[in-house]
């Protein structure tokens, strides 16, 4: 179950999901080859009832995904927290993020790997993007934003059960803004400066006397601010 809450501006998603695991597959599959064969055996309308009902519940148990965020319009995802059980299976947890109605992903990785906890490990991180908290509290702060929609889901590639907590603030544009949907290209292209910033962070030159003006971006073009008109 999921609810959205905020009219303007700042707005967000919040809920929460019980994620069946594969191993719910081929037990649903039988229960649904046996309903469908008692529900033609008998005559009786209250026994179909009854055997049309497992079938549906034996449908739910082979969901293995969950839409977490369904936003339409223009914006920016600005802040994500998540709190998945079991906490050793987070390698088997796909987050996927689809951009203005397209077919395929522009974001498809582990759900450990995005918040920077690989190898289904759990580690504590405190970072200006990402924060893992103890009691496995993910937090990531990158801003990702759409031009037309925005739909985040999370696939359970476990055997087991995945509980999920969750919540995403994102920011609404006016409509007829003018948005550039979040690509990991734009990385690619700004990937020699993000370089340049990250040597200049670990220099141990650094000192008082040090800025960041020092570093050279006057012959770079840097992308509009997301939202801009």
């Amino acid at each position: 179950a999921s609810k959205v809450y905020g009219a303007h501006g700042p707005q967000g998603v919040e809920g929460s999901a019980l994620i069946y695991g594969r191993y719910n597959e081929a037990f649903a599959v039988m229960l649904i080859a046996f309903a469908l064969a008692l529900w033609h055996r008998h005559d009786d309308r209250s026994k179909r009832v009854l055997w049309s009902a497992v079938v549906v519940v034996a449908i739910m148990l082979c969901l293995t995904w969950v839409v977490m965020a369904e936003i339409n319009g223009s914006g920016a995802i600005q802040q994500i927290w998540m709190t998945p059980a079991p906490i050793g299976k987070t390698r088997s947890f796909i987050l996927r993020f689809y951009w203005d109605g397209e077919e395929e992903p522009s974001v498809e990785v582990p759900m450990g790997d995005f918040f920077g906890c690989g190898w289904g490990k759990y580690c504590q991180i405190n970072s200006l993007p990402v924060c893992v908290n103890p009691g496995s509290a993910f937090n990531c702060y990158w801003e990702m934003p759409f031009h037309k929609r925005c739909r985040m889901t999370m696939t359970n590639m476990a055997d087991e059960q995945m509980v999920l907590y969750y919540q995403i603030n994102y920011r609404a544009y006016a409509a007829g803004t003018k948005v550039r949907s979040f690509e990991r290209e734009q990385l690619e292209e700004l990937a020699p400066l993000l370089g340049e910033v990250g040597q200049a962070l670990l220099s141990s030159r650094l000192d008082d006397t040090t800025s960041m003006s020092s570093v050279e971006t006057s012959d770079r073009e840097l992308p509009p601010r997301h939202g801009s008109t």
